[in-house]
């Protein structure tokens, strides 16, 4: 993949969102994680005890069920084509029904198509079209919120949430967070986070 008018920086981003990956600094490192690689906690969020405010929303809007990815091996002189279905989701938070197999029963199919210059392989066609569907699948649904200030809640981290009824209780992934302190509320931790089943 080559790097063409891009900083440093924003080649790097480039390349994290291909494939689907979260990108943050660490004690001198630069880390590279895949989505489907988030680590399980134990930190858990109740409505009315630690859970101060909560505002989820359902979409299934631009949900897709087929991604196909398509490439040229300029080598062999042929192209390169990658597809995956919901059935390749590698990663279900939430549930066990995805919300693109929700959309597909009642909406029908629906397919992404990606042309990529950088595709050289049926393999890397592949891998690009499942994390394209994870990427995607995981606008179902989306929520931001207070609790009470938790250290442990990072980003890229999973949390659960309790007593939110059936739909809304239960794991989500955590988009981007910011821990908060002032003499008049204490410690708060602000959330915005993913979810992609049922």
């Amino acid at each position: 993949i080559m790097q063409q008018n891009q900083t440093d920086y924003e080649y790097v981003m480039a390349i994290a969102r291909l494939y689907n990956c979260k990108v943050w600094a660490k004690e001198g490192k630069l880390c590279v994680k895949q989505l489907h690689e988030a680590n399980e906690t134990d930190v858990i969020f109740e409505w009315g005890k630690t859970l101060v405010d909560f505002k989820p929303k359902i979409d299934s809007i631009g949900l897709n069920n087929e991604a196909e990815v398509r490439g040229w091996d300029s080598t062999g002189s042929q192209s390169v084509v990658g597809s995956a279905t919901i059935n390749d989701i590698p990663l279900k938070i939430g549930g066990n029904t995805l919300g693109g197999k929700l959309a597909e029963d009642n909406f029908g199919t629906s397919k992404i198509v990606i042309i990529n210059d950088n595709v050289l392989d049926q393999s890397t066609a592949e891998s690009i079209a499942k994390e394209a569907l994870q990427n995607n699948s995981m606008k179902f649904i989306t929520g931001s919120g207070k609790a009470q200030g938790n250290y442990k809640v990072k980003a890229g981290s999973v949390i659960e949430l309790k007593e939110l009824g059936t739909r809304f209780s239960g794991k989500y992934y955590v988009k981007s967070l910011k821990h908060r302190y002032t003499a008049k509320e204490g410690y708060e931790t602000f959330f915005t986070l993913l979810r992609n089943a049922l």
